[in-house]
């Protein structure tokens, strides 16, 4: 079955927004740099589900949320990655992989499973990380980028507890302004 998007929606995501002042200074400031795509820091938990309207992921949202406790998320360190949207990133500890994991796939079970469509992602299996830069651009360029964020303890051992998953717009001109619609951390 394939995925359209209903007529006169726009695409979004569902994100777990940063605090503001966590990793947003350093990720405009990178852009700025080098003339890159300014973003909020998050962690996709969904990318684009094209089949459903933003209400019904806004319903998807309020039926898993609650079902999750707080849990503190904690940033490995910053890397190189293959992709645009993971030019530079940073990998979540290892520790706090498995409550994203099961909000993920809790996401995927209402808005995928559910609805007979087949989840394809933008890696072979669910990687949770906080973007740093949104390029193309050379390997050793984001490389030499990664390695002075971790130089300068800039990400490693970077703590929040989650406050809701986001629903934001999915295209990359459009401002990407948080829609918090989780009761209470997910």
């Amino acid at each position: 079955m394939s995925a359209a998007l209903p007529p006169g929606e726009k695409p979004c995501c569902l994100w777990l927004t940063c605090p503001d002042e966590l990793l947003n200074p350093l990720v405009n400031q990178k852009a700025g740099e080098l003339g890159t795509t300014r973003f909020f820091s998050h962690i996709t938990v969904i990318g684009n589900p094209k089949h459903l309207t933003r209400e019904q992921l806004h319903e998807a949202v309020l039926r898993v949320a609650p079902n999750f406790a707080p849990f503190e998320v904690e940033l490995s360190h910053a890397e190189s990655g293959n992709a645009y949207f993971q030019c530079v990133l940073a990998r979540v500890a290892p520790e706090s992989e498995g409550p994203l994991h099961r909000i993920h796939e809790a996401i995927k079970d209402v808005t995928y499973r559910e609805h007979n469509v087949t989840f394809v992602g933008s890696n072979a299996t669910y990687m949770p990380h906080v973007s740093l830069v949104y390029a193309d651009m050379p390997g050793d360029q984001k490389d030499a980028i990664a390695r002075e964020m971790n130089e300068q303890g800039l990400i490693k051992g970077k703590k929040w507890l989650p406050q809701s998953i986001d629903i934001v717009g999915a295209q990359l001109g459009e401002p990407a302004t948080p829609k918090g619609v989780g009761r209470g951390p997910p």
